[in-house]
């Protein structure tokens, strides 16, 4: 589901990518299941009454669940708005956390349109430079 909704994603259809998505808390078992994907897909279509609500679902969940690392939800969501500033705080946050997913964000699509920006290439840096071997899961 969730690789079929980017492919949507890369190819415009924001909501066949919500279709699939719509999908995850049910298979899931768990209504935070998907909380970000949903919530960028509502922020490129606009709908920011949608967005609001899976962030706020997020943070329901970091209130339920202090133990689950939200940092990379976080930037997902405001990299819908393009809000870049934010974005970076908070995959400086996962960085810090050291979560492993960290480890692939050159190779992960989602964070293409970062490329161009300095403070992406600092932060492959600093992961690349071993700093973060051990939050690898």
């Amino acid at each position: 589901m969730e690789a079929l909704g980017w492919i949507y994603i890369k190819q415009g259809d924001y909501e066949g990518a919500l279709a699939q998505f719509d999908q995850i808390p049910e298979h899931a078992g768990h209504k935070f299941a998907g909380a970000a994907l949903r919530g960028y897909v509502f922020g490129k279509m606009g709908r920011l009454d949608d967005w609001k609500r899976m962030h706020d679902l997020l943070e329901e969940r970091r209130t339920e669940h202090p133990e689950v690392s939200l940092e990379v939800d976080f930037a997902l969501l405001h990299l819908a708005l393009r809000d870049f500033d934010r974005v970076f705080e908070y995959l400086d946050q996962a960085y810090e956390a050291r979560l492993g997913q960290m480890v692939f964000i050159r190779a992960n699509a989602r964070w293409a349109e970062l490329r161009e920006d300095p403070r992406f290439e600092e932060l492959v840096e600093r992961i690349s430079s071993g700093q973060i071997v051990e939050g690898v899961a």
